[in-house]
């Protein structure tokens, strides 16, 4: 008896985790073009798909399949980029990320003054981000995003020289890239916010190490009345009012956790929003700064 209520316990549950992937939301990336020299769109289109499957939201369909069903459907790729007028629904895919890569590459700087001298190079990247919904044809997402990431630096003093490399810094920009791309995609699908409080203060946010890392800083939201078009009726956007900042303490697959920095009334369902670099900095001030409050009150 224990044996077939186990074996019903299992059905129960694989059908359950099947209707749950039937439900999720399909995506794919098309097209990724480039027009800097020596670039790989292809390489950069894997780390897209990879971070996309990482942040356990979608169901990614492969590349050869998507080519599959834009060609059996009639459609092609350049349709797709343009305005989507030929578009009437890819069956089984609910949208597709279209990029451009415009920058990648090194600069460098450095200085010298009396023998002494000191460079070092950072690489930067930008892409040129579109997500299509296949339904419509609607393009529900147009931005760009940066990223840099810091090579080696090099010193040199009366004759003798010394330097330091960090990794692969082209590599790790296009890294940078893919995640600040998918984590435009994702929250634009399926916003970032606060699923939980716990009693240790805790806050639970519902989107783990796919999307947020140890350390990142967050925008705390509430979130207010929408916007309508009297004339059109479209939703033309919501109300969100800056209400404080957490920082990531732990990354899971599927959670993160992250703790208070500042702010008052944050409270389950505000949502949250990665820091730019610029604004990690005043960030990182203003943490030292509550510390440094909160020491002296005790």
């Amino acid at each position: 008896m224990k044996k077939i209520l186990s074996t019903i316990i299992l059905v129960i549950l694989n059908l359950s985790c099947l209707a749950n992937a039937q439900d999720s939301v399909v995506i794919g990336v098309g097209e990724i073009t480039s027009s800097i020299p020596g670039s790989d769109p292809q390489t950069f289109q894997t780390m897209l798909e990879t971070q996309l499957i990482k942040t356990n939201k979608f169901t990614v369909i492969e590349r050869a399949r998507l080519e599959q069903v834009i060609q059996e459907q009639g459609l092609s790729q350049m349709g797709l980029t343009t305005d989507g007028s030929d578009l009437g629904g890819i069956t089984g895919v609910d949208y597709l990320i279209y990029g451009s890569i415009t920058k990648l590459g090194a600069t460098t700087s450095g200085s010298s003054f009396g023998g002494f001298g000191a460079g070092g190079s950072t690489y930067e990247m930008s892409v040129d981000l579109r997500i299509v919904d296949t339904q419509t044809g609607e393009v529900i997402l147009a931005d760009t995003v940066e990223n840099t990431a810091k090579a080696g630096s090099s010193i040199s003093l009366g004759g003798i020289s010394s330097s330091s490399s960090k990794g692969d810094p082209l590599s790790d920009v296009q890294r940078l890239t893919s995640r600040g791309i998918v984590g435009a995609v994702a929250t634009t699908i399926y916003p970032a916010k606060i699923i939980a409080i716990q009693n240790d203060g805790t806050h639970i946010i519902n989107y783990g190490n796919g999307l947020l890392e140890i350390d990142d800083y967050l925008k705390v939201f509430e979130v207010g009345e929408g916007f309508q078009d009297p004339e059109t009726g479209e939703i033309l956007g919501v109300e969100e009012t800056q209400i404080g900042m957490l920082k990531i303490t732990e990354a899971a697959a599927k959670f993160s956790k992250a703790v208070w920095v500042s702010g008052e009334n944050i409270a389950t369902g505000n949502i949250v929003k990665i820091l730019s670099e610029a604004e990690i900095k005043a960030a990182k001030k203003l943490e030292k700064k509550n510390r440094k409050k909160r020491r002296k009150k005790l």
